[in-house]
């Protein structure tokens, strides 16, 4: 099958990236109903005061609970599906170029957004997703467990006593050694993705266990002293997340101290 093949596929169903200003009023669902009801009513004001008119990098600023609101008019960097959690990604899918949302409620709290641009995915940064759906219907399901079965060799004998997480380990060296057999390796439009989507979840860490952008390395210290006792919801989902992704983290972070 060739790319012409393929891109004619792509063009009936393409990709977007889109540029979106939004204004939030910080509402985790765990709240208090009585705090969400008013979180909500300020944000509905505030959607009332944009669709009325008001300059909606302006508002953003004046109204926008998100840390660096009002420097950046609510602007965020340019996503693309999987940059941002599912309601707001549909949410900001549906819009036309300049159209102002209802509210949109995240696990964050609650949104309004406001889509100032939508660009076309260019093919070729989109063709491996086009190459595996492609692959996917063409292929059998029979086939694929055949290889699977292959890659994972002896896996269905290892003993009972062996943790998931051994299991898990020896599967990703396996794949990981057929992907080097095959010479494979990560495009960079799907690098750019896994990129993007690991900064949005790097955000949404910092946002829930409330570290921002321009503290000191002091306060980011004191502010560490007190997500480790948090007991909020988010906060100890936050830290169950770090907990899991922490050899990845130190590896790429490494934490050294000057002493005992």
């Amino acid at each position: 099958m060739t790319d012409r093949v393929l891109e004619a596929r792509y063009a009936q169903n393409p990709e977007f990236e889109l540029t979106v200003r939004h204004l939030v009023t910080l509402s985790e669902r765990w709240r208090s109903p009585e705090q969400r009801a008013e979180a909500r009513a300020r944000t509905e004001a505030a959607l009332g005061r944009a669709r009325a008119g008001e300059p909606f990098p302006e508002l953003a600023g004046e109204v926008s609970e998100e840390p660096g609101a009002e420097v950046r008019g609510g602007l965020l960097e340019p996503g693309r599906a999987g940059s941002w959690v599912d309601e707001f990604w549909e949410g900001a899918a549906r819009l036309q170029v300049g159209e102002i949302s209802d509210v949109v409620e995240t696990e964050y709290g609650f949104h309004v957004l406001r889509l100032d641009h939508r660009e076309p995915v260019p093919f070729p940064e989109a063709r491996a997703r086009v190459v595996a759906e492609v692959a996917a219907e063409l292929d059998s399901p029979e086939a694929w467990q055949l290889q699977v079965a292959r890659w994972t060799d002896g896996l269905s004998t290892m003993s009972r006593a062996s943790s998931v997480e051994e299991i898990d380990e020896r599967v990703r060296e396996l794949l990981i050694a057929e992907a080097d057999r095959r010479n494979l390796s990560v495009s960079e439009p799907d690098e750019a993705r896994i990129i993007r989507a690991w900064e949005s979840r790097m955000a949404g860490w910092a946002a829930a266990l409330g570290f921002e952008p321009e503290m000191t390395p002091g306060e980011i210290g004191d502010q560490s002293l007190i997500v480790l006792g948090s007991t909020g919801q988010n906060a100890r989902i936050a830290r169950d997340e770090l907990l899991e992704s922490r050899e990845a983290l130190l590896a790429a972070y490494p934490i050294t101290t000057a002493g005992p």
